[in-house]
């Protein structure tokens, strides 16, 4: 857990520096969210699942799971994510906050790498995006990262639930790992089982999510009462 709450501090640290960066060309995330199509998204889903029963491979089973349960969390949290899209505040954030774009060093907070994919977007957002699926399979993890980022920059407890919505559908609208499996993209069907069970885990872990979602703004508030 401790190690996880370094990260959490380095998240924090990280977007505290980030408050005093000046302007940058960065796509933002709501307005993504504002002009994404999800009738168009729920046509490419059907159409591979269409093309993996047909192509008779030994992993198509899994392929087509996927993509049912990419539908099922669509359903579930992108259509709550573009409703009532909250407004202002919107600042630079790493989008891609994960353990492989960490360099660690003997003594203080990891390096940073690979920013290809900034944008601007609030912070409860990547919080959320980095969190993904551990709440469900380590909550004590997922904590460990939320009391330090705490420790070091506040959160607003009403954007949590829509953070969460749009952090789980990232997941639904991620159709490139299925793309190169159908072009038979050399290391592409290595990336299939953790895919599956990162959305099998989201889809069966529905009530656990909200209740951590619960939790998750009291905490915010407790940290923010005097």
């Amino acid at each position: 857990v401790e190690g996880w709450e370094g990260l959490g501090r380095a998240m924090a640290e990280l977007h505290l520096r980030l408050d005093q960066a000046p302007w940058m060309p960065l796509p933002s995330l709501i307005a993504e969210l504002r002009a994404r199509s999800l009738d168009s998204d729920r046509r490419l889903i059907d159409e591979h699942r269409r093309n993996a029963e047909a192509s008779g491979r030994p992993d198509a089973g899994l392929v087509v799971q996927i993509l049912s349960d990419q539908l099922e969390l669509l359903d579930r949290h992108a259509e709550r994510s573009q409703v009532a899209l909250p407004s202002g505040d919107d600042r630079p954030i790493h989008n891609d906050y994960n353990v492989n774009n960490f360099l660690f060093h003997a003594e203080g907070p990891p390096t940073i790498l690979d920013w290809e994919r900034s944008i601007y977007a609030p912070r409860e957002f990547e919080l959320c995006r980095c969190l993904s699926h551990l709440p469900l399979v380590a909550p004590s993890h997922a904590w460990g990262l939320v009391e330090g980022y705490l420790q070091r920059r506040s959160l607003r407890p009403e954007l949590v639930r829509w953070a969460l919505d749009v952090a789980v559908s990232t997941h639904a609208l991620k159709h490139w790992p299925v793309e190169l499996w159908l072009a038979r993209e050399p290391g592409s069907e290595e990336r299939i089982p953790t895919l599956a069970e990162i959305m099998r885990a989201l889809v069966e872990g529905a009530a656990e999510l909200e209740a951590f979602a619960t939790e998750l703004e009291a905490r915010i508030r407790a940290h923010e009462a005097p």
